[in-house]
């Protein structure tokens, strides 16, 4: 092997640059404006202060309210009138051919009612459920959907109503007993023990 002649770095760097294209820039390129904006960015001096005005003091300082992601996400609650139309009409759901719908359809639109379903409007909701064929077993999760769905929104509520029905539903009342005293451990127990 013969050895490397002393001018080939020079000649090899000199076609290294005669090589360079606008793909082997353009990330260069950007790396550098990127680089640039966000040295300036993270270095300039910051913004003068805004002055005061005379007319800030009028306005009263307003309360901060803590942030509820919840209510990004939910629909407002119905109004008792319209809510007990909704109920009706949910337990009155047919099918395009005139027949009750299948568990996918009651189930889908049951959670859409359960999100803006006040607590007042449950009772009437799991009455017509329970007023089902006790075999069913779609009629079941429906009911057991609705009612984890009220021990959510109102466990005090969920948990006297199932108590007052007493007999089968006891389970349901235990169960909302349940999620109430994890929620609040001493109003749960002062109800129980009442």
């Amino acid at each position: 092997m013969s050895p490397i002649p002393p001018s080939a770095p020079l000649r090899h760097w000199s076609l290294g640059i005669r090589h360079w294209s606008f793909p082997k820039v353009l990330p260069l390129g950007l790396g550098l404006l990127l680089g640039g904006s966000a040295t300036w960015f993270a270095l300039r001096p910051p913004p003068p202060a805004a002055p005061l005005h005379a007319n800030t003091a009028s306005h009263p300082p307003s309360a901060l309210q803590p942030f509820n992601p919840s209510a990004l996400l939910l629909p407002p609650l119905l109004p008792r009138d319209p809510a007990a139309a909704a109920v009706s009409a949910w337990l009155s759901l047919r099918g395009p051919d005139g027949r009750p719908a299948n568990y996918a359809t009651r189930a889908t639109s049951l959670r859409a009612l359960l999100l803006q379903l006040p607590s007042d409007a449950f009772p009437r909701l799991l009455e017509g459920l329970s007023r089902a064929e006790t075999g069913n077993y779609d009629e079941q999760r429906l009911y057991r959907i609705a009612f984890s769905s009220w021990t959510t929104l109102d466990a005090p509520a969920a948990t006297g109503w199932a108590f007052a029905q007493g007999g089968k539903f006891a389970y349901f009342a235990g169960e909302s007993l349940s999620a109430w005293s994890a929620k609040d451990p001493a109003a749960a127990a002062a109800w129980a023990c009442a």
